[in-house]
This record gives C-alpha cells, sequence and structure tokens, in this order.
C-alpha cells in the first residue's frame, strides 16, 4: 500500500476513536459498526496501536462477554421451548448483574405482548421501582419486533443484542428498522448475530417438531 493510504486509515480509523470517546462521555448511543470499521481499518491496513488498541481489547472483550450473557438468555429460551412457547429468551444485564430474565409466554399468559422482551422490561422495572431502565443491556436469542422495539425505546435500554435476524418481524433490520425513524426521542447500540446459529438451530426444531 502507499504510505497516502496508510496515512488516511489511520487518520480515519483515529477520527472513529475519537467519535466514540466523544459520544461515551456524552452518554450518546454508539452503533456497533463503529467498532467494527475500525477493527477492519486494522486488518485491513496492519495499523499501529496507539491509543486506538485499548479500543479494539475492549471491543474484542465486549464480545465474549456477549457471548456469556446470550448463553444465559438462550437457557430461559429452553424453558420456553418446554412450556409448549416459541423458544424466546432474554435477560436484562446491569453491569455485571442480571436485573431480570424471562422468555415468550403469550400462549400461557393469554397475553400477545407477553413476549420474552416485554417479560423482562416488566420484572426489571418493578425490581428496580423504575421504568426507566437506564445504563442496561438487554439480550434476546431472536431480532425484536416493533413492539418490542418501541417498549425498549420507552424503557431508555441502552443497548440491545440480538441473537438470530428475523425476515418477517424484525424490527432491527430484519424486515424493516424502526430506529430510522427520526421522531424518537431515545435511541440505543444494536449488535446483532450473537450465538445466532444456536438461536436459530432452536427454533427450526421446534417448528419442524409442530409440523409432524
Amino acid at each position: 500500500l502507499r504510505t497516502r493510504d496508510i496515512d488516511l486509515a489511520r487518520e480515519r480509523a483515529r477520527n472513529i476513536y475519537l467519535d466514540y470517546i466523544a459520544k461515551a462521555r456524552n452518554n450518546q448511543p454508539i452503533f456497533d459498526r463503529k467498532a467494527k470499521e475500525l477493527a477492519d481499518a486494522y486488518i485491513e491496513y496492519q495499523l499501529p496501536v496507539f491509543l486506538e488498541g485499548a479500543f479494539i481489547i475492549s471491543y474484542r472483550s465486549q464480545l465474549m462477554n456477549d457471548d456469556h450473557w446470550m448463553h444465559h438468555a438462550l437457557k430461559l429460551a429452553q424453558q420456553a421451548e418446554a412450556a409448549g412457547e416459541v423458544p424466546v429468551g432474554a435477560v436484562l444485564v446491569q453491569g455485571d448483574e442480571i436485573i431480570a430474565g424471562g422468555f415468550n409466554r403469550p400462549i400461557s399468559t393469554h397475553d400477545a405482548t407477553s413476549h420474552a422482551e416485554i417479560v423482562v422490561l416488566r420484572a426489571a422495572g418493578e425490581k428496580l421501582q423504575n421504568y426507566r431502565l437506564t445504563g442496561t443491556t438487554l439480550y434476546v436469542t431472536l431480532e425484536p419486533c416493533s413492539m418490542c422495539v418501541g417498549a425498549m425505546i420507552h424503557a431508555r435500554v441502552s443497548r440491545l443484542v440480538y441473537g438470530a435476524s428475523e425476515l418477517r418481524t424484525g424490527a432491527l433490520g430484519g424486515a424493516f428498522n424502526l430506529l430510522e425513524a427520526n421522531a424518537h426521542n431515545h435511541f440505543f447500540e444494536v449488535t446483532g448475530g450473537v450465538l445466532a446459529n444456536e438461536s436459530r438451530a432452536m427454533l427450526q426444531a421446534f417448528f419442524k417438531s409442530r409440523r409432524k
């Protein structure tokens, strides 16, 4: 690569890093594409590690953390399946603590709104005695629908991590992206595809068994 190309890539990576820091200090939403762009720049151009190196380490650590909490959500999805519900599980995490966990329950509760995410938001609100759940991350095994995304906006969830994409009703890119509407007064960071294969396999096995 030409020296000029490497310099431009380094400058781009540094600008992404500075933008990340500025948003973090102001508690603004940070979308993971920024982190991916920075990581890709390091891989493609083999950039030297300055301040940004700490960010890459933090990013990799976050991915390991996401796997850990998503495994908890998958265990709850198994409970949903055992109860005859569509196997979707969720946990709400604050720091290193699970605030609430739950799974799909619309059939058993006769309540169409009892998706795993809603169950978790309700339980967390009761536990914290506050419907504003700032500083939390919600992990769910399937991309949320528009109802659940709307609830997370109102609850002021800071970050969402989901497993498998939902191409028919997913409201974060699977079918459409509700966060792209400019009318919202709150946005949250989104990471998709965490342990997606495990979540998808569980869902496919469930629906296959129902078709027999």
